[in-house]
């Protein structure tokens, strides 16, 4: 089975529909800012955001009309009242939510069990830095933070985690990502609030208990790669950057550390 692990799609599913066509992928995991946004938030859809909504504009699907299953955690940049609002009204179970046709979103501390045996925990959400550059309730909410709360919905185990941002021990910086990665610029960086977000300081405690041996994240826009706590973890870059920051997507090794 060929699985694809992919960085931040901020709603441009127009890329994502070609590059799915190329790769022809079996499964997709991706890692927050999927770009979830139904309702047009109005003034926010003219800072970077893409009020898209995934069931008039993905095309996960091959050339034979065979579903494309895509599973991805939310990022920083969702529609977080929407995305609660169905996910209440489905039950608010640990279980996919599907908001398109064989895309699924996955509740923070869910699980999803391969093929090959191999489970893989979502951990979505992160702080914004850009958060003082938009508007509360309208382009941005509260919820995107990861609650310590979490943590008491997590499986028993699982081999590969998929977030949005980084455990504090992978040693990222979102400072560093937007001064000298993937086209921010470092003139952007002056209304940017960089305090310590304490979604990483949960993630710190999922890499504690869950112990995988992969994990795979995005957020910051630029790929890096590491190994910390017998994890080896790898960061990828923005799609809507066009690779800029690097390699926006990877294959999920089948059984070798073919990282």
């Amino acid at each position: 089975m060929r699985i694809m692990i992919l960085g931040d799609v901020h709603g441009d599913f127009g890329a994502l529909n070609r590059l799915l066509a190329q790769k022809r992928p079996d499964l997709v995991l991706q890692c927050g800012d999927f770009g979830f946004w139904p309702n047009d938030p109005g003034k926010g859809s003219d800072r970077g955001l893409h009020p898209f909504d995934p069931a008039r504009r993905l095309k996960n699907r091959t050339s034979k009309g065979d579903p494309i299953p895509i599973y991805w955690c939310d990022g920083n940049h969702e529609e977080f009242p929407e995305l609660f609002r169905r996910w209440r009204a489905a039950g608010g179970a640990l279980r996919p939510l599907e908001v398109s046709p064989s895309c699924f979103w996955m509740p923070r501390g869910s699980s999803l069990l391969l093929n090959d045996g191999r489970r893989v925990c979502f951990m979505g959400g992160a702080r914004s830095v850009d958060r003082p550059l938009r508007t509360k309730g309208v382009d941005w909410f509260p919820e995107e933070l990861l609650p310590w709360e979490t943590l008491d919905h997590l499986p028993g185990r699982a081999d590969i985690v998929i977030s949005h941002t980084s455990p504090r021990t992978f040693g990222v910086s979102k400072a560093e990502s937007v001064t000298m990665g993937a086209g921010w610029g470092r003139t952007v960086a002056a209304g940017l609030d960089f305090t310590p977000d304490t979604s990483q300081d949960v993630l710190d405690e999922v890499l504690r208990r869950l112990r995988p041996t992969r994990w795979y994240f995005g957020h910051y826009h630029w790929e890096r790669r590491g190994e910390a706590a017998g994890c080896r973890w790898r960061c990828l870059a923005d799609i809507t950057r066009s690779g800029a920051g690097g390699r926006f997507w990877t294959w999920l090794p089948d059984t070798h550390f073919n990282f």
